[in-house]
């Protein structure tokens, strides 16, 4: 539960961040020094603490296509939130309105596309999201 909340706060604190760092750089430098910085250490973590030829090994053709495609929706999710964070003057209007859609459209596609499965309580929580997206627009 600790280790949620943390995520939860840093996913909050961090648009606020990303504003100022918009007031010197642009969308792709910023997009291009983070996940630089971001890959380096993460090959430099992996190498301390794994063998990369493991991650070579476990690359066959259904894998790359998860990866390209994973890789492309991180790439769209990450030019596209950017420009919305830079161009909102309420951080904190837009984050409340994407993350109820986020959680409005997420069981959605994975009951349509994943065969997840639906609970009651699910569809009544999915009501009470949907009436706060409306009332906070």
């Amino acid at each position: 539960m600790i280790l949620t909340l943390l995520l939860v706060l840093s996913k909050c604190i961090k648009p606020f961040f990303k504003k100022q760092f918009y007031t010197d750089f642009s969308l792709v430098e910023e997009m291009i020094i983070l996940n630089l910085i971001f890959f380096i250490c993460a090959l430099l973590f992996y190498k301390i603490n794994n063998n990369i030829s493991n991650i070579i090994s476990k690359f066959n053709n259904n894998n790359v296509k998860l990866i390209i495609t994973y890789l492309l929706l991180t790439l769209f999710e990450l030019y596209i939130s950017n420009i919305l964070i830079s161009q909102e003057s309420n951080i904190s209007k837009l984050k409340i309105i994407q993350k109820g859609l986020y959680l409005v459209i997420t069981p959605i596609i994975g009951i349509y596309f994943f065969n997840e499965k639906w609970e009651y309580n699910n569809i009544i929580g999915l009501g009470f999201i949907i009436m706060g997206i409306c009332i906070s627009s």
